[in-house]
């Protein structure tokens, strides 16, 4: 299992994961990362670890990427939608029709945005967290934008933190990853 948190600052997002790994009944420290750098976006996932490493090699035509903030919104919504589809197809295929999901937080530039499994995507105003410590990590996100002055790193840590101690599935080091303004 897993938990990953965004936090958006003025001039580009902060991912943050844990490096916690389950499987039955087993829990492992990993180095198997949960944050990707597919260009020109950073994404975090959470599900299926297959899911993310086969998104991780798509080759984007870079010709059809978003400049705009405009763009971006519609690039999610039409080409990304489709394209994530097509890959739950295929690795449900390839697991013998196990279904198989996962939520996603997709930095682009200084702009947040989280995609769920049924391909419903929508833009995130501060911060967000996915996985099975994300309820907690929540908390603990929308807690320090309210009452504490923390820069986004700090933020991240103290979210991850949360969900380390209260969710059995969420554990080991963490990392961080910036998005890139260009």
């Amino acid at each position: 299992m897993t938990c990953i948190v965004a936090v958006r600052t003025e001039s580009n997002v902060l991912m943050a994961a844990d490096s916690m790994c389950t499987g039955g009944f087993d829990q492992y420290v990993t180095d198997f990362t949960k944050i990707y750098r597919i260009k020109p976006f950073l994404i975090g996932g959470s599900g299926w670890p297959r899911f993310m490493q086969r998104l991780s090699v798509l080759d984007l035509d870079q010709k059809s990427l978003p400049r705009t903030h405009s763009a971006m919104i519609k690039f999610m919504i039409q080409d990304f939608a489709s394209l994530v589809s097509e890959l739950y197809k295929e690795l449900e295929v390839d697991s013998g029709g196990q279904e198989v999901r996962g939520n996603l937080l997709i930095a682009w530039k200084n702009s947040l945005f989280r995609f769920a499994p049924d391909n419903t995507f929508f833009e995130v105003d501060d911060a967000w967290a996915i996985g099975s410590g994300g309820e907690y990590a929540l908390g603990s996100l929308h807690t320090s934008a309210k009452f504490l002055d923390l820069a986004a790193k700090d933020r991240a840590d103290l979210a991850l933190d949360s969900a380390m101690n209260l969710c059995n599935t969420v554990g080991g080091q963490t990392y961080h990853h910036w998005s890139i303004n260009v």
